[in-house]
C-alpha cells in the first residue's frame, strides 16, 4: 500500500529483463494465466522440469490474477538446451490448459503459442477470432 515501496518494486521488476539478458544470451519468456488454485503446482512443475534439464529459470508473476511468466535461460547455440527449453515449454502449456488456464494473459499468441490453439479453441472459435 506504500507508494514508495510500490515504486521500488516496480523499478526492480522493470530491471529484471536486462539482468536476465546479462545472465544468459538467450531466454524464453512464457506468458500464461492459470487459476490461482493451480499456482503452487505450476511453480513446482516449472522448477522441477527446469532443474531436471539443467536450465535456469526465473519466474515472474502477477500472483493475484494468476498471470505467470517463467523465463527459461539457455544457450541457443547448444541445440540440446534449445530442445530442452522447447520441451519444458510444451509440457508447461499443456499443464496450463489442463488446469483450466489460458495461453496468454497479456502478450498475445505468437509463433510459440499458436501450436496450442487447437488444444484450447474449436475450429469455429478460431474462425470467429480471425473474422
Amino acid at each position: 500500500d506504500d507508494p514508495e515501496t510500490r515504486k521500488r518494486l516496480f523499478a526492480a521488476r522493470k530491471a529484471l529483463g536486462g539482468l536476465l539478458g546479462q545472465m544468459r544470451m538467450d531466454f524464453l519468456v512464457q506468458d500464461a494465466v492459470i487459476p490461482k488454485r493451480a499456482l503452487a503446482g505450476m511453480l513446482a512443475l516449472i522448477s522441477s522440469e527446469a532443474d531436471a534439464a539443467g536450465i535456469p529459470v526465473v519466474t515472474i508473476m502477477h500472483a493475484g490474477d494468476g498471470n505467470l511468466h517463467p523465463n527459461f535461460l539457455f544457450d541457443a547455440s547448444d541445440s540440446g538446451q534449445l530442445e530442452a527449453v522447447e520441451k519444458i515449454s510444451s509440457r508447461l502449456m499443456h499443464k496450463v490448459i489442463e488446469a483450466g488456464g489460458t495461453l496468454s494473459g497479456e502478450h498475445g499468441i505468437g509463433n510459440d503459442k499458436s501450436a496450442y490453439m487447437d488444444d484450447v479453441f474449436s475450429p469455429l472459435a478460431k474462425r470467429m477470432q480471425l473474422a
